[in-house]
């Protein structure tokens, strides 16, 4: 469908609503990304599809997806060889976590639910991967921010042997800084780090009582920060330790990071499904919000909206119209003063159309018809081209050219205000022209004049 199309009828406007439902980079990349089909086929599944969410979102709490990140980069660096980091394995096991959590719930949703069928909602289930082991070992592996100590026995035993040293030099510095001869010369009775080693801070004029390596001093310069000579090699010691945890760490994620490159199709499925999942409910919700109904769509040419209203509008003041071609009724004009809301049902037609055909629920009564349309043109409003620096009617006049040349009997056009803009007399005779044109093509047309 036109592009040009889904600008003048606003449908950003109304995909930033349902984005804004959504709960995850997945679901907002794919809410992004709607735009209506024209394949009869495709609409019907696709309003098929946010019905069944929405009747399960109404009567249910659903598990939460918030957390859900696109991994898929990830798996692919994984799948190259690149080592992955403790944050970015998280990632991996969150998603896993969530598809879990939908799993068990559509499990107990179907028990209780029982004798109500679900049908595309169980294709979406029966396509999630079977990760159990990935996620086993991720999280038996690390936490949020780090490895765990027994992610493997060489890494135990370094950090046990970095924590035995950190203490025998903690109370060699203890020993320092609470010594009642040091009290006077040390600037604080503390032990810090500068440099990722363990000192002390020691008053300038004392530096000559303390055999040691200064590492900082304050701003001033009246404290020296001192690493004392008899825990030097302790913290050596300490430095050889943390390189070889870092090695250690390094082994231990690499190796991770196969395990997730060998799950590498089905996390991408996984992916997939669960961003759909929450474009589906963020649909839901939105058609929550609007009040929502599902239309039926129709092999032949129909259009019946009960009591539709503009969704951009607030329901509470707008007045909804019931919008109708009865049967054999191609053409319908809509004649009024202005400000008398024949532009906002014109609007509204097309975007409703839009919207049903990109799977969102309408804003009208229940009941709703619709037929699909494989394109809606439209001459809304004034679209003049500073840069073509064409009069209004002219502007009008090109898109509507544009407009016949490309219509066919499967379209919707919308004209507002036709032959407005010159001499009423030719304006009148031009717009009897075009409409008896659009009606001689089989397109559906509604137009709006004074």
């Amino acid at each position: 469908m036109r592009q040009k199309t889904l600008d003048v009828l606003e449908f950003d406007k109304i995909r930033t609503l349902v984005a804004n439902e959504t709960v995850s980079d997945l679901g907002f990349d794919k809410v992004n990304q709607m735009a209506p089909a024209v394949d009869y086929e495709t609409v019907v599944f696709q309003m098929e599809e946010t019905d069944e969410i929405s009747q399960i979102y109404n009567k249910h709490r659903l598990p939460s997806l918030s957390g859900l990140t696109k991994v898929s980069p990830l798996v692919h660096r994984a799948a190259i060889g690149g080592v992955l980091n403790v944050s970015e394995l998280n990632q991996i096991k969150r998603l896993i976590q969530v598809q879990n959590q939908f799993k068990t719930f559509y499990n107990q949703l179907v028990e209780e639910d029982e004798g109500v069928k679900y049908e595309i909602l169980d294709s979406r289930m029966s396509q999630l991967p079977v990760l159990t082991d990935l996620f086993q070992q991720i999280n038996e592996t690390c936490d949020t921010y780090d490895l765990y100590d027994n992610a493997s026995y060489e890494l135990q035993s370094i950090r046990s042997k970095i924590s035995t040293t950190n203490q025998r030099i903690r109370q060699n510095l203890d020993r320092i800084v609470k010594s009642q001869a040091n009290q006077k010369k040390l600037s604080d009775a503390i032990v810090t780090v500068r440099n990722e080693r363990n000192v002390i801070p020691v008053k300038a004029e004392y530096r000559q009582d303390f055999n040691g390596i200064v590492h900082d001093q304050s701003a001033s310069g009246q404290t020296l920060y001192i690493e004392p000579s008899s825990v030097v090699e302790m913290n050596n010691q300490i430095s050889r330790l943390r390189n070889d945890e870092a090695v250690e760490k390094e082994r231990i994620l690499s190796q991770l990071t196969g395990y997730v490159a060998a799950e590498k199709d089905a996390l991408l499925i996984a992916e997939n499904v669960m961003g759909q999942l929450d474009f589906l409910i963020a649909k839901a919700r939105y058609g929550r919000t609007i009040k929502g109904t599902k239309p039926r769509f129709q092999q032949q040419r129909t259009v019946y909206l009960p009591k539709a209203y503009h969704p951009l509008l607030n329901r509470e003041t707008v007045v909804a119209n019931t919008i109708e071609f009865m049967e054999d009724i191609e053409t319908v004009i809509i004649t009024g003063p202005n400000t008398g809301g024949k532009t906002v049902t014109l609007k509204t037609l097309g975007l409703i159309i839009v919207m049903a055909q990109s799977g969102l629920l309408v804003p009208t009564l229940d009941g709703s018809q619709l037929s699909v349309f494989k394109n809606v043109y439209c001459d809304i409003g004034d679209e003049q081209s500073i840069e073509q620096s064409l009069s209004t009617f002219s502007s009008h006049m090109t898109n509507i050219v544009e407009i016949l040349q490309q219509a066919d009997k499967h379209s919707l056009v919308l004209f507002d205000e036709l032959g407005a803009g010159t001499d009423p007399s030719e304006g009148a005779a031009l717009a009897m022209s075009i409409l008896d044109y659009v009606r001689s093509i089989g397109a559906l047309v509604m137009a709006t004049t004074h």
